[in-house]
C-alpha cells in the first residue's frame, strides 16, 4: 500500500492541471488517462465516420432515384457535423453521444418505413446503435439500445404483417440494395472495430508508459536519481532470501557525508543538492555491476554488496572512501568532500533492520573516531 507521499505524487500527477501531467502522459498531453477519454475519442471517430458515409449513401439512393432516401442520407451527415460542432465548442461528449445514438437511430428507422419496414433491406442497420452504445457508454446503455432496437423491429414486422401501407420506394433494383446494404453494414462495423482497437490500443500504450513511470517514481530518489529508502529495503528483503538459499554472505555499508551542513551553511542548500547529486552519480560509476546502491535519507547512503565477505567489502569501501576523498568540486572552491562509513556483514538468520542497524552503529563510531574513515562491526 503507498504511503501518503506516494499517494499525493499520483494525485498530482494526473491532476489536469499539474503541469507534470504532460511528462507523465509522455508525448501527449491531452491524452487523459481515463475511461471517460476513451469513449470520448470514440464518440468523436464514430461522428467523422458518419461525416464519412452519410454522403456516399446519399450519393447512392440518388443514384438509385429515390430523392427522399438520398435527402435522410444528407440529413445524417448535417446531424454528424452539428455534433462535431457542438463537441468542439462544449466538449460535452455525453450530449454528443445521445444526439448521435438518437439522430441516427431516427433516421435508420425512416429509411425501413421508406423501403418496406420488416422486409427493408436497412434494417440491419439498426444493429449499430446497441453497437455504438457499448462502446462509448457501456454495457447498460447498450442495453437500453438492444430493448429499443428489438421493440421497433417488432414493432415493424408486427405493421408488416398487419399489411399497413408504408411509403412506396422508386427504387426497383432491391437485390442490389440489399446486397449494398450487407456489404456497407459490415465495412462499417470493421472500421467501427478497427477505430476503436487503434484508441484502446493507444491507451494501452499510454498506461503502461505512466505505470512505469509512477514505478519509478516509486523507487527512485527525485533529487539524485538514485534508488529510494523504499526500494532499499525490498532489495535488502531480497538479498537476505537470496543469502540464506546459498548461503553466500553479503556485506552492507551506511554511507554519510561529513559535515555537510557545513556545506549547505556556507554555499547554500543548491550547492548541497549538486553535491549529493555528483556523489551519487560517482560512486555508481565505482562500484560492481551487482551492488546496489541508493539514497537512505538526507546525506546517509546505503550500500549492499552482494557475494562479498567483510574482509573482501571492508577492501572495497576503503578503495570508494579514498577516490571520493580525491575529487575536486569546482563549485566548493578548495573544500574536499568526505564520507565515513559504516560496514558490517549479513548474520544467519538475521532481519532486516537488525543489519542496518549494525551498520549505523558502525556508522556512529567512525564519526565518533574522527570521520573521513570506515568501522567495521562484524
Amino acid at each position: 500500500m503507498p504511503d501518503t507521499k506516494l499517494q499525493n505524487v499520483l494525485h498530482d500527477l494526473f491532476r489536469k492541471e499539474n503541469p507534470l501531467r504532460e511528462f507523465a502522459t509522455f508525448s501527449d498531453p491531452s491524452f487523459d488517462l481515463s475511461l471517460t477519454s476513451l469513449r470520448s475519442k470514440i464518440v468523436l471517430f464514430t461522428v467523422f465516420l458518419g461525416i464519412f458515409v452519410c454522403p456516399i449513401f446519399a450519393g447512392f439512393y440518388y443514384w438509385l432515384g429515390d430523392d427522399t432516401n438520398a435527402l435522410l442520407c444528407v440529413s445524417g451527415c448535417v446531424l454528424a457535423i452539428i455534433i462535431l460542432g457542438l463537441v468542439w465548442k462544449t466538449r460535452r461528449y455525453r450530449l454528443a453521444r445521445e444526439l448521435l445514438l438518437m439522430g441516427s437511430f431516427a433516421i435508420i428507422v425512416a429509411l425501413c418505413i421508406r423501403l418496406g419496414g420488416a422486409a427493408s433491406p436497412v434494417i440491419m442497420w439498426l444493429a449499430i446503435c446497441p453497437t455504438v452504445a457499448i462502446m462509448t457508454e457501456g454495457y447498460k446503455s447498450s442495453l437500453v439500445w438492444t430493448s429499443i432496437t428489438i421493440v421497433t423491429v417488432i414493432g415493424l414486422y408486427v405493421l408488416t404483417e398487419l399489411q399497413i401501407s408504408f411509403p412506396v420506394s422508386p427504387i426497383t433494383d432491391l437485390t442490389l440494395l440489399n446486397t449494398v446494404s450487407s456489404a456497407s453494414l459490415l465495412l462499417v462495423f470493421f472500421l467501427a472495430l478497427a477505430g476503436y482497437e487503434r484508441v484502446n490500443l493507444k491507451l494501452m500504450r499510454q498506461l503502461d508508459e505512466s505505470y512505469r513511470h509512477i514505478q519509478r517514481l516509486a523507487t527512485i530518489d527525485e533529487l539524485t536519481g538514485a534508488i529510494n529508502r523504499r526500494e532499499l529495503l525490498r532489495r535488502l528483503e531480497t538479498e537476505i532470501s537470496r543469502a540464506k538459499r546459498t548461503n553466500i554472505p553479503f556485506s552492507l555499508c551506511i554511507l554519510d557525508i561529513d559535515h555537510f551542513k557545513n556545506i549547505n551553511d556556507a554555499y547554500g542548500h543548491p550547492a548541497g543538492d549538486t553535491v549529493l547529486i555528483e556523489l551519487c552519480r560517482f560512486i555508481e560509476s565505482e562500484i560492481r555491476d551487482v551492488d546496489i546502491f541508493g539514497r537512505y535519507g538526507g546525506e546517509e547512503f546505503l550500500l549492499l554488496l552482494p557475494s562479498a565477505d567483510l574482509r573482501l567489502a571492508e577492501a572495497m569501501a576503503e578503495r570508494l572512501r579514498k577516490k571520493i576523498a580525491s575529487r575536486k568540486h569546482g563549485h566548493l572552491e578548495k573544500q574536499r568532500i568526505t564520507v565515513s562509513i559504516g560496514l558490517t556483514e549479513y548474520k544467519p538468520d538475521e532481519r532486516a533492520f537488525t543489519v542496518i542497524a549494525r551498520a549505523d552503529q558502525a556508522l556512529y563510531r567512525a564519526k565518533e573516531a574522527g570521520r573521513n574513515r570506515i568501522q567495521v562491526v562484524g
